[in-house]
């Protein structure tokens, strides 16, 4: 959908509607970010500052906020280089020059001077049908793994997607950042986890109540355990 208003936006002239589609572009990435900041409200205020889940020593929240403080800060920064890397230029030996451009162009058989150009290339994947993979947009040879992202507008090496929720491509520049926001990610998760299961479990020995451990449990059969827990326990609580 994006990209065929981006080729409307084009095809009209419209500057202003595809800066305005640029904009759109970020609301996932916002959206993501929101995430983020609800978890940390709830994990760092709600379930360790304000005292309504009491550990029984404070060595106990210092603790889990410095874990927590330091998995969210290799999160955000991971999260942050997956978005502001900018992705490497295609290697100058892949473009063609203008001599060769010209013969592309008179060239009855495109394909015989692609095959030509590339046989100096370190160039082993085709196309389905078999010819030399060729942007005609960037004008020059794709490198193996090398797509043109239409939503980019470029093409980018070792692409593996456009990711919406970064708003870029995943590729060669920033693979390795993406895999570390996913894995710290995963930790993070594991972590609130562990100490929400702490809270959990103190509760139960302190009031006994097996309610409580059904509403948890159901809770977290959705994506948003933490959020449900803190709302199943305040108002048990406020019910005493």
């Amino acid at each position: 959908v994006h990209h065929t208003m981006a080729i409307r936006c084009s095809h009209s002239g419209g500057a202003l509607c595809w800066s305005v589609i640029r904009v759109l572009y970020w609301i996932p990435v916002l959206f993501a970010f929101m995430i983020i900041l609800w978890g940390y409200y709830v994990y760092a205020y709600v379930l360790n500052i304000s005292g309504q889940f009491p550990k029984g020593s404070p060595l106990i929240n210092v603790l889990f906020l410095a874990v927590g403080h330091c998995l969210l800060f290799l999160q955000i920064a991971s999260y942050v280089r997956t978005i502001a890397t900018k992705h490497k230029d295609i290697p100058d030996e892949f473009a063609l020059s203008n001599e060769q451009l010209q013969q592309l162009e008179e060239a009855e058989d495109s394909q015989t001077v692609l095959i030509e150009i590339a046989k100096t290339l370190p160039v082993r994947t085709r196309t389905i049908s078999g010819t030399v993979r060729y942007c005609t947009i960037c004008e020059h040879i794709k490198p193996d793994r090398c797509h043109h992202c239409s939503m980019c507008k470029r093409c980018v090496l070792k692409m593996d997607h456009h990711c919406p929720w970064v708003n870029n491509c995943v590729g060669f520049s920033n693979y390795k950042y993406f895999v570390l926001f996913l894995f710290y990610t995963f930790l993070l998760a594991l972590w609130f986890c562990i100490t929400g299961l702490y809270d959990v479990i103190r509760a139960i020995m302190r009031e006994n109540s097996w309610v409580l451990v059904r509403n948890c449990v159901a809770a977290e059969k959705t994506g948003y355990a933490k959020w449900h827990y803190h709302l199943t326990h305040f108002e048990w609580i406020s019910d005493i």
